[in-house]
């Protein structure tokens, strides 16, 4: 149900007429929009549902076994990197690119356009890198090898800002070679602690009996 300020399907119609994009309706409110890019053509689609509108594609439709490890690697990597447009993994286990907006209050000169700009710039940008993880095991993600790269130096430049360590002050007040390696032996059979020269020994006070408690 539309409400107050909602974008309409009419006004999504308008809008592809408006750009000359080959939009065809395929639904009440969904659309398959097709579009040539650099490196192939796409097909993106459009729904919008009551509360949003969602625009996707489907990158890579098949994912060798024993690439899915670095491909996943890859999308995330891409995904903490690229704003507005987010990488998935999608019901056959492929490769989606997808936006989704607010239906309230969509502007088109600006949101709509800047959703499928993201898919379009994307999917092209990453589509050749993509495939080639898709099937090669042996294949590293740029971006891993570039966060290593970031990682290296920084910890690099750590470790030169790094201040040294103070060095500890020495105590010329007191005679160390004065002395004794062994604890002296009172009478009572108590080890006191050996006399430095130089060294102050603790007083020890008098401590006074205590008061006899007065009767009352």
């Amino acid at each position: 149900m539309a409400r107050e300020g909602d974008a309409s399907p009419e006004d999504m119609e308008r809008f592809f007429q408006q750009i000359g994009w080959t939009a065809a309706r395929v639904g009440d409110a969904d659309w398959e929009v097709r579009y040539r890019g650099d490196v192939r053509d796409w097909i993106f689609y459009v729904r919008m549902t009551e509360y949003w509108v969602f625009f996707y594609a489907t990158v890579l439709n098949k994912i060798k076994d024993d690439c899915r490890l670095n491909v996943y690697e890859h999308i995330g990597l891409l995904n903490y990197k690229v704003s507005l447009a987010k990488y998935s993994i999608n019901a056959t286990m492929g490769i989606s690119l997808g936006v989704e907006l607010p239906r309230e209050n969509l502007t088109f000169a600006s949101m709509v356009n800047d959703a499928l700009a993201a898919l379009s710039i994307n999917a092209d940008e990453q589509y050749l890198e993509l495939v080639n993880l898709a099937n090669d095991p042996a294949r590293v993600s740029s971006l891993h090898t570039q966060r290593e790269a970031e990682a290296a130096a920084a910890a690099a430049s750590l470790a030169t800002a790094a201040p040294n360590p103070p060095t500890p002050a020495e105590d010329t007040d007191v005679d160390w070679s004065a002395s004794s390696d062994e604890n002296v032996m009172t009478s009572s059979g108590e080890a006191t602690p050996p006399t430095l020269a130089g060294a102050v020994p603790p007083t020890s006070a008098a401590i006074p009996p205590s008061s006899p408690t007065p009767s009352v």
